[in-house]
């Protein structure tokens, strides 16, 4: 699970979670927790998804990539999906990730 955060005027605004988990799925999580702040790099893919549960939704999802700023992974590059509030390169924003004991981060 990731959950994005933009800084505004000395401000973090909680902008949504983006995840790979449907809300009908359940995730245990047994590992670590972190807060990494990104600065996107790239836009890779942006596409329209039709979701039909109840009501018939579409949804504009955008394929990013983002350069670490701070911490232990400063300087690599971490994709992610966003299908909540459309980001542009250059934006900064703070991703929550969750390591698996399996070493996969999500």
């Amino acid at each position: 699970m990731i959950v994005l955060m933009r800084w505004i005027g000395g401000v973090i605004l909680l902008l949504g979670v983006v995840s790979g988990v449907s809300a009908q799925e359940t995730l245990t999580v047994s590992g670590s927790q972190d807060r990494i702040k990104v600065q996107i790099t790239d836009i890779v893919h942006e596409y329209d998804e039709t979701i039909e549960e109840g009501q018939y939704l579409v949804i504009h999802i955008q394929e990013l990539q983002a350069k670490v700023l701070k911490g232990e992974q400063k300087g690599t590059t971490v994709s992610f999906k966003n299908d909540y509030v459309p980001m542009s390169v250059g934006d900064k924003v703070f991703l929550d990730t969750t390591t698996l004991a399996d070493g996969q981060v999500i």
